[in-house]
């Protein structure tokens, strides 16, 4: 984890070195609608977090940019277990929720295309790790984003991205059943350049 913290400080700078005065760098806040995909998954739940950014342009149109944030989810899981309390039926079983809690260290590679001023189309991957479970199937996890965008101020942008998985993801602890889902979220982000425009 130390390795990836530093990698990832060192691309930022790279990128901010690199541009001069085209860069832009700033900060960021999302909210999301957290729906996942599996059969276990009882209800939907949200996600919110932020994180810092550096974008360099590429052409008139295009930029290219790299962040770094965290994000927390959380969702219930519903189970199927036996009913001890009813052992008149012999094979009874009682539906139990689990909440879980996830913190994810998320790391966007994102292209944004700007075909009039202030709307913008944006697409890219997203690599996260999921930090607080025992067991983890994918570390790191992949997403894909697609969305779009408006410039409300100068330094100020709002987007509306779709997020989805490639592959499913597996958590659990040593003391509990876990759960299995297809990560699937619609994300609110603002973002605020500090440097350039």
């Amino acid at each position: 984890m130390k390795r990836l913290a530093i990698t990832t400080v060192f691309l930022l700078i790279s990128l901010v070195s690199f541009s001069q005065s085209k860069f832009r760098a700033g900060i960021y806040v999302e909210g999301s609608q957290f729906f996942p995909e599996g059969t276990s998954v009882k209800k939907n739940g949200f996600s919110t977090g932020g994180g810092a950014y550096a974008s360099y342009p590429i052409g008139k149109l295009f930029s290219a940019s790299l962040g770094v944030g965290y994000r927390y989810k959380t969702n219930k899981t519903a189970f199927e277990i036996p009913d001890e309390s009813n052992p008149t039926t012999g094979y009874a079983y009682k539906t139990v929720e689990e909440t879980y809690p996830q913190h994810y260290l998320v790391v966007p590679l994102k292209v944004k295309f700007t075909p009039v001023q202030k709307f913008f189309i944006e697409g890219g991957i997203e690599t996260s790790w999921l930090l607080n479970y025992d067991y983890v199937n994918e570390k790191p996890e992949f997403n894909g984003l697609l969305g779009a965008g408006y410039h409300l101020t100068q330094k100020l942008d709002a987007s509306l991205c779709y997020i989805r998985g490639f592959k499913d993801q597996g958590m659990g602890n040593k003391n509990d059943y876990g759960q299995i889902y297809k990560n699937r979220m619609l994300t609110l982000t603002f973002s605020y350049s500090v440097f350039g425009k």
